[in-house]
């Protein structure tokens, strides 16, 4: 947690620095150094809040969570206007920055694990890891769930521009989406000891399937405002019951940051091919259709893969995680 404090300071300011026109520089300081510290924070940070909880570990992991919803929303209008107004780009980037800094202090020094390492494990289990079954699937449907939630996050501005939908609306649908992604982070857990966490994740996937297939008939700001705040809530209840799915499969404490951290990190490795192949995809005559067919397709390829280690789990009677 503090070397991705530092490194996110670091990265950051670094970002403020660059030159136009000299891609390495983002490349370096953003793309590398900034995404490496998203990592090193947000994993631990859900390992953490799961040692103190099993019942309620899908409301912590939610609450924690939502923090990046929050983050998306207040840091994606600051920087909007900031860069609009008087600030310059550096500048905009600098505040941010030294936002970022106080609130990542603030975290590491609240922040405390409930059990001291376990020196008696020298490695993590992979190739146990790689034995259960159930948990492969769920690793794969991740994988491909990527698909989706890029494509949403990339697109969804120039998807309302092209739309000939209002600017400012075509801004402020991805804030609104990530608004409603923080309530939706935190109702589904709610239910997660009554339905059970995959059915739960099976019904959010679904619903983002049926909901990006119904994008390619949008044609209004009421059509997409209304899908901006549907799809973030599913999308939020996915992001949060994914890590507590991840957890429930841990064999003690120990396993719980391994466990999260071994899907996270296979599904950002997937996550670098996705803008590509949805930007060939869409070309420059912007044939919509073609990556809303292929993230839906995707999505649904998700729910597969949750049913099938649904059906595996049931047969082992795991009622928690079922």
């Amino acid at each position: 947690m503090i070397a991705g404090a530092l490194l996110n300071s670091f990265s950051f300011f670094m970002l403020s620095l660059s030159q136009p026109n000299q891609y390495y520089q983002v490349f370096l300081s953003h793309g590398l150094g900034a995404g490496l510290a998203a990592g090193l924070v947000y994993t631990p940070a859900l390992a953490i809040s799961s040692h103190y909880f099993k019942r309620h570990r899908g409301l912590s992991i939610g609450i924690v969570s939502s923090g990046v919803g929050i983050g998306a929303v207040l840091h994606s209008i600051m920087l909007n206007y900031l860069f609009r107004g008087r600030s310059s780009f550096a500048n905009g980037v600098r505040i941010s920055a030294a936002l970022n800094s106080g609130l990542l202090l603030v975290a590491n020094l609240m922040m405390r694990t409930r059990l001291p390492p376990n020196k008696g494990r020298r490695h993590i289990p992979f190739a146990e890891f790689a034995r259960d079954t159930p948990y492969v699937f769920i690793i794969l449907g991740g994988m491909v769930l990527i698909f989706d939630i890029s494509f949403v996050v990339f697109f969804i501005q120039l998807f309302g521009t092209i739309a000939k939908i209002s600017y400012e609306l075509s801004f402020y649908t991805l804030p609104i989406m990530n608004a409603a992604s923080v309530v939706g982070r935190i109702i589904p857990v709610l239910f997660v000891h009554r339905c059970g966490v995959v059915n739960l994740n099976i019904i959010c996937t679904t619903a983002m399937a049926a909901l990006i297939y119904s994008l390619a008939v949008v044609k209004t700001a009421n059509g997409l405002l209304a899908f901006a705040i549907v799809y973030g809530f599913f999308e939020g209840g996915v992001i949060t019951l994914t890590p507590t799915l991840l957890a429930s499969f841990a064999k003690d404490v120990d396993e719980v940051g391994a466990r999260i951290g071994v899907s996270f990190t296979l599904s950002g490795i997937m996550g670098l091919f996705v803008a590509p192949i949805d930007g060939a995809l869409l070309t420059t005559q912007m044939h919509w259709w073609r990556p809303i067919v292929f993230s839906g397709t995707a999505v649904l390829a998700t729910t597969l893969c949750y049913i099938v280690a649904q059906s595996i789990l049931v047969r082992r009677k795991n009622t928690y995680v079922v």
